[in-house]
């Protein structure tokens, strides 16, 4: 009788670990799905290489099939072009470290016809993935790109963070710079952590994409972050004009894996009451 006590201890001891290790994976879902409707933004995808599954920059969504990043991230550092077959992107989701997301096989990889990788002018790269982006609910949608960039104060910038994994946003304004053919923004905070976001983030204003950031100063500095124009990638897309679309997030929390639990458990306590 005591042994048969004593293994009932350990199994409702384990059973109660796994059941707050699940809670834990709920609330971390929970907390995930906060924040991705609090950014708002299911445009954002991560680009990686597939056979290392090494995080590469972030894209933007601007078609059923396409993506918009900088073309110096498609590069090895040893400077040659990585080729479509080993890149994959990913999609669906608010964090670099999360084990679910869409992923979708790169087919082709063109850059802007001026692109030049070494004054980095025009550097811009469309990804096409080989099937359409699945926007049957509302964690991947595409945004629509400007037509012209405005000065506007109703802007943010939206990436991966690239210490928390998070996809975060900061407001940032429009700024006058040096750069010719760059778009240029200034973060209201500086000593916040949007320092922290990657190559690749959005730069939207009203609603609709301006830029993909290519250059950003150190933390805590007041020079302006650099993205490439938008407008730039019309040609190479082949887009004209695109709606803009009311963007919202919703990720699933499952519930199942702990009620199973529950069941197993109310199952065995009956089996040691009898």
């Amino acid at each position: 009788m005591e042994k048969i006590l004593c293994w009932t201890f350990i199994l409702i001891a384990g059973l109660c670990l796994f059941v707050s290790a699940n809670e834990e994976v709920i609330i971390n879902e929970l907390f995930e799905t906060k924040l991705a409707k609090e950014v708002n933004v299911p445009f954002q995808v991560s680009l990686y290489t597939n056979y290392n599954d090494e995080f590469l920059c972030g894209g933007t969504i601007v078609s059923s099939n396409k993506v918009l990043t900088v073309a110096h991230c498609l590069y090895y550092g040893w400077g040659g072009i990585m080729p479509p077959i080993i890149l994959t992107v990913k999609a669906g989701r608010t964090n670099l470290f999360s084990a679910t997301s869409r992923n979708y096989d790169v087919t082709k990889v063109t850059f802007h016809k001026n692109f030049d990788s070494s004054s980095m002018d025009y550097n811009l790269a469309m990804i096409q993935v080989s099937t359409n982006f699945i926007t049957d609910d509302a964690d991947v949608r595409e945004i629509s790109l400007a037509k012209d960039s405005a000065v506007s104060s109703n802007c943010m910038v939206a990436g991966w963070n690239q210490k928390t994994g998070a996809l975060d946003e900061a407001m940032f304004t429009m700024r006058s710079c040096d750069v010719t053919g760059k778009v240029c923004a200034g973060n209201a905070n500086a000593s916040n952590t949007s320092c922290e976001f990657s190559l690749g983030s959005s730069l939207v204003c009203d609603e609709n994409l301006i830029g993909i950031l290519s250059f950003k100063p150190e933390c805590i500095s007041n020079d302006p972050w650099i993205f490439e124009n938008a407008r730039d990638a019309f040609d190479m897309l082949g887009i004209e004009d695109n709606s803009t679309s009311s963007v919202s997030v919703v990720q699933n929390v499952k519930y199942q894996g702990l009620f199973n639990i529950l069941i197993v458990l109310f199952s065995f306590l009956l089996i040691i009451m009898s």
